[in-house]
């Protein structure tokens, strides 16, 4: 049997000596009852042999180390029965709503002084006639609205893992109530001791995070140096970051740089990671002083872009004025793309804008691409056409204008509200961007017009006349062209029978004749079997072939339109073979 352990406190026990711990160790004996030592049996006669008595129990007094014992100093009787009644006062009038009498008890115990708050702090360890969960949670509170460091002793006990949880909480909030230098000190106590559970250290840790006025940075800076695996209790650093002050700041990047940033290449550790998060998490204006600094005294590039990663999360108009001050010092091609995907991750108007500043200086061809690709790909576009229209007529290079192209249309795109001026101003731009040199290289942007002239509601006439503003030896871009004007496939079979000619015109390329097919195949029963028919005569694509044969295949033809397959079967070329196979069926 396991050692008994009693603290004698001296509550309500005249001769007890605070601190003592009584171990009582235990040998085989009779049963007893309540706390009395057996009592041994009487000697038998002297013509019988006694029986060996039970030894009896050996009672030890000293010292247990480093067992955890609660260290309350003892409490005079009256004094401790009186705080126990005004916590019962406090606890009645709050609950009634009598802010006055609850005042008053409050006094009363506060009066008493050192006195009152260990009693409170024995009250909140269950030591007292009432030990309801609210009497020992609300006692604890009342040690933090005391305000005065000579509660925080008590509150380190009533920390400790014996204690209910909510009792742990209540401590570790009032430590933080009392805050100060010994606030401070006491929450790093019970968040540094191995014997706290994890969520008490975690509530530690943040309550340090919230003492005004950074009080709690020393010890925070402290626990964070100390802890080899923040990545798995990332609790300090973000504590340390929500502190607010501007030494918090330092001690988290101070921390980040310690950790030998880029050693391992541009992609953190986890530790690194962790850090990176606390850090892009910092007030906007904290970031703005410290990163840019930061960023220029690294010699390592994968430091520099693992920094830089900071300005996805941080506000939009902080990460674009950071960008604007780095831009310039950033020497490295590679960096400076790091930063323009860090950028695109922060999507904003201010972001996009400061983008296309930099496109404006930038001289190396693969930044140029990158800022032009953010820009085609932002979910939410926000810069003007117009500087959009003026960054693609000063490009020459290739790749750059397409991605360009493609942001022009898709801001062309957010303006389109379905009216008429809409429809005239998508068909002046793209008649804008044919005239201009090089049109082969702005393909995407009119595929992007064609999005936005579907999205505006064009009538098939308008849709018609936009895909004749691309050249017939255009086959690409008119095959593109056609796809966005019939993606929403309400084809009538007005329009069914346009794109059917188009797809058996001999004159068109075959790809767009493929997309001509696709659209007849979208469009379904909108396009009669007689013109599918007229189609697979005259086409000399496989792909259209095969897909007005799928459309076909099943149908019920009258006997005019079977004849005229019958026609198509006995030619030759991609269409006369789907016949023959759909009259063999």
């Amino acid at each position: 049997m396991k050692p008994l352990v009693w603290l004698l406190a001296g509550i309500g026990t005249a001769g007890a000596v605070a601190g003592t711990v009584v171990i009582v160790q235990h040998r085989q004996a009779p049963e007893s009852t309540g706390r009395h030592l057996p009592v041994p049996p009487a000697s038998p006669p002297a013509t019988t042999p006694a029986p060996s008595p039970p030894a009896p129990e050996k009672v030890v007094v000293e010292p247990v180390e480093p067992i955890e014992i609660i260290r309350l100093p003892p409490v005079d009787p009256e004094i401790q029965n009186r705080v126990e009644k005004d916590v019962e006062k406090i606890l009645d009038a709050e609950k009634k709503g009598n802010a006055g009498e609850a005042k008053k008890a409050k006094d009363d115990i506060f009066s008493l002084v050192k006195d009152g708050l260990n009693a409170l702090g024995n009250l909140g360890a269950g030591r007292g006639n009432n030990r309801s969960p609210a009497m020992r949670r609300r006692s604890t509170e009342l040690l933090g609205e005391s305000g005065s460091e000579d509660a925080l002793p008590p509150l380190e006990e009533l920390a400790k893992p014996m204690f209910p949880e909510d009792v742990n909480r209540a401590a570790v909030d009032a430590m933080g109530d009392i805050g100060g230098g010994g606030g401070a000190t006491s929450l790093s106590s019970v968040a540094s001791s191995s014997s706290s559970t994890p969520t008490t250290q975690q509530a530690a840790i943040a309550e340090l995070g919230a003492l005004p006025a950074g009080e709690g940075v020393d010890e925070l800076a402290a626990l964070l140096a100390a802890n080899p695996d923040v990545a798995s209790n990332p609790a300090a650093a973000n504590a340390l970051a929500q502190a607010g002050t501007p030494d918090a700041a330092q001690a988290l990047l101070n921390q980040y740089l310690a950790s030998q940033p880029g050693s391992g290449g541009t992609q953190p550790t986890p530790q690194q990671q962790t850090l990176l998060q606390a850090l892009g998490s910092l007030p906007p204006e904290q970031l703005a002083t410290l990163l840019p600094a930061a960023v220029a005294a690294q010699n390592n590039p994968a430091a520099q872009q693992q920094l830089l990663s900071t300005l996805s999360q941080t506000d939009p108009a902080t990460a674009a004025a950071i960008a604007g001050q780095l831009f310039p010092q950033l020497q490295d091609p590679a960096v400076r793309s790091a930063l323009v995907e860090d950028l695109a991750r922060n999507s904003s108007p201010a972001t996009q804008a400061a983008l296309l500043d930099q496109l404006s200086r930038e001289s190396d061809p693969t930044v140029r691409q990158a800022i032009a690709s953010s820009l085609a790909t932002a979910p939410t576009l926000s810069v003007p056409a117009a500087d959009l229209r003026q960054a693609l007529n000063e490009e020459t290079d290739p790749a750059t204008r397409a991605a360009l192209g493609t942001a022009l249309a898709r801001s062309t795109a957010n303006t389109v509200t379905g009216d008429e001026p809409a429809v005239d101003n998508i068909f002046a731009q793209a008649r804008e961007l044919l005239s201009a040199p090089d049109p082969a290289a702005q393909t995407d942007a009119i595929v992007g017009l064609a999005d936005a002239l579907a999205d505006a509601g064009a009538s098939w006439s308008q849709r018609r006349e936009f895909l004749d503003l691309i050249s017939p030896t255009d086959d690409t871009a008119r095959a593109q062209t056609l796809a966005a004007l019939t993606q929403d496939g309400t084809i009538t079979s007005q329009e069914a029978q346009d794109i059917a000619a188009i797809a058996a015109n001999p004159a068109t390329g075959p790809a767009t004749s493929a997309a001509a097919a696709e659209a007849l195949n979208r469009a379904g029963s909108a396009v009669d079997s007689g013109t599918l028919v007229d189609v697979l005569g005259s086409t000399t694509s496989p792909v259209v072939a095969d897909v007005v044969g799928q459309q076909l295949a099943g149908r019920t033809l009258d006997e005019a339109t079977e004849a005229r397959l019958e026609q198509v079967a006995a030619g030759s070329g991609p269409g006369a073979e789907v016949a023959r196979q759909i009259l063999g069926d």
